[in-house]
């Protein structure tokens, strides 16, 4: 890869960096050491847009909050503020760190305790050295104390000293390497990825809600394809995401999927999810192809020609991926959508076959258009038949200028005016009434209630 050793201050020009560099040179005026540290430090010199900038100091927390009117001591103990600056009248928070040495780590994720040091000590208890580089503003030179310009340059992702401390020290840290990987397209130092290799079983030291923000940024990446495979190389994803390693070696009929298993052909989707910009993809599209054939592993049951069958896999999905979702903490609005996106997913296929009220009921679901995408990368790795695909974007292109699923042309009022209380025999006349509108036979109120009362005479009961 080639980086732009020759970075400038006013390089870090995004709001939250410049609110990094006003913090950082009233630390220096004041008399002590302050660089940009970390991952706006890598993203610059890679040419990329930082999500925010942070600052490493000589400065104790103390003096921190002495010297900013506007603080948060979040982590103090820790050695770590945060300061809010304002920049174009906007507020941006950033975080400070101390220069600091680590304690033992008892519980895998936090030093016991923490001691202040000088800029080098603080870099080499970092996690990975593309993560460990300090860019000095009034030199304007980037400040290398563990190789990760190198490794930059090689597109490696490596631990900083000795692998196995560092996962000792956190062991989600075993996820974030694969995420960086994923993230940047880059490959895994050996020792690195040995050291994953012998403490992937400790991943499940690690909370839910950690694991599933990790995983969450893999499908976020250019690379989801690629973090699955590398999480499963490195025995991670037998630990971090049981559900999904149990579809390798899950075998599928190959008249159906020549792919290959319940996992290559999961891993076909996502390839094809990493090569959409980030921006054009449906924020759920990447964990509902992750989860869509999850049912499939439970479901399957031997053929007479030793092929698997899966009925029912859908329903058995939809189960397990709110019980995974749930797991990791996700929220109510979210789960809905995943799960409502597998429940549908085998039903698409048959959607030239069905009903013209059935298939307006489909296209007038309000996560209508990730269910087509859906629809479309199934399609394309396992049949490769696309025709009710084409055939319900054709539909929905019918139902632009209306809604797909109209207002209905009776409420239960109309009943109850007639004698009708409410109960299930209103609610099974709307329904009827309801059909018969998507399929066009009613078009209009007044046809509606004409249709009502002879719907009355000829069998309603009414008082």
């Amino acid at each position: 890869m080639n980086i732009n050793r020759n970075l400038k201050a006013e390089d870090f020009n995004g709001r939250n960096e410049q609110a990094a560099r006003v913090v950082a040179e009233c630390l220096r005026q004041l008399g002590h050491e302050a660089f940009l540290v970390g991952g706006c430090v890598r993203d610059r010199l890679m040419g990329n847009e930082p999500n925010d900038a942070d600052v490493a100091t000589s400065a104790v927390p103390d003096v921190v909050m002495q010297i900013f009117p506007r603080t948060h001591a979040v982590g103090a103990a820790f050695g770590v503020v945060l300061v809010v600056e304002t920049v174009d009248e906007e507020d941006e928070v950033v975080e400070v760190a101390t220069f600091r040495r680590d304690g033992g780590y008892s519980d895998g994720r936090r030093p016991n305790s923490v001691s202040f040091c000088q800029a080098e000590e603080d870099v080499r208890r970092r996690d990975f050295t593309i993560n460990g580089l300090l860019f000095d503003l009034d030199k304007e030179e980037v400040i290398d104390f563990v190789g990760g310009l190198g490794d930059l340059e090689a597109s490696v992702v490596r631990a900083i000293g000795d692998p196995e401390q560092r996962f000792a020290e956190d062991r989600l840290r075993m996820l974030r390497a694969v995420r960086f990987a994923a993230r940047f397209g880059f490959g895994m130092e050996i020792k690195t990825a040995k050291a994953i290799w012998r403490n992937a079983a400790a991943i499940c030291d690690v909370s839910q809600e950690r694991i599933f923000k990790e995983i969450d940024g893999m499908l976020r990446s250019r690379n989801p394809e690629q973090a699955f495979r590398q999480m499963k190389d490195l025995r991670l994803l037998e630990h971090a995401f049981p559900e999904i390693h149990a579809m390798v070696g899950c075998t599928q009929p190959p008249e159906f999927h020549p792919e290959g298993d319940v996992f290559e052909h999961t891993m076909l989707l996502l390839r094809e999810v990493g090569k959409m910009p980030v921006e054009a993809r449906h924020d759920a599209l990447a964990w509902a192809v992750l989860l869509h054939d999850v049912g499939k592993p439970p479901a399957a049951e031997p053929r007479e020609d030793g092929q698997n069958r899966f009925r029912h896999h859908a329903k058995l999905g939809t189960e397990l991926s709110e019980t995974i979702l749930r797991r990791f903490g996700c929220s109510r609005e979210f789960i809905m959508t995943i799960c409502d996106a597998v429940a549908v997913h085998m039903k698409l296929a048959d959607a030239p076959k069905m009903k013209k009220s059935k298939v307006r009921r489909i296209l007038g679901h309000p996560e209508i258009m990730l269910h087509l995408a859906l629809h479309r990368l199934d399609c394309m790795h396992s049949s490769g038949n696309g025709e009710s695909f084409e055939f319900l974007v054709n539909a929905r292109a019918e139902y632009l200028v209306e809604p797909a699923v109209p207002p209905p042309l009776l409420r239960g009022k109309d009943l109850i005016e007639r004698g009708f209380k409410p109960g299930p025999e209103i609610g099974a006349i709307l329904r009827e009434a309801e059909e018969l509108q998507l399929e066009d036979k009613l078009e209009d109120r007044e046809q509606a209630l004409v249709w009502l009362e002879e719907r009355l005479d000829s069998g309603g009961h009414g008082e």
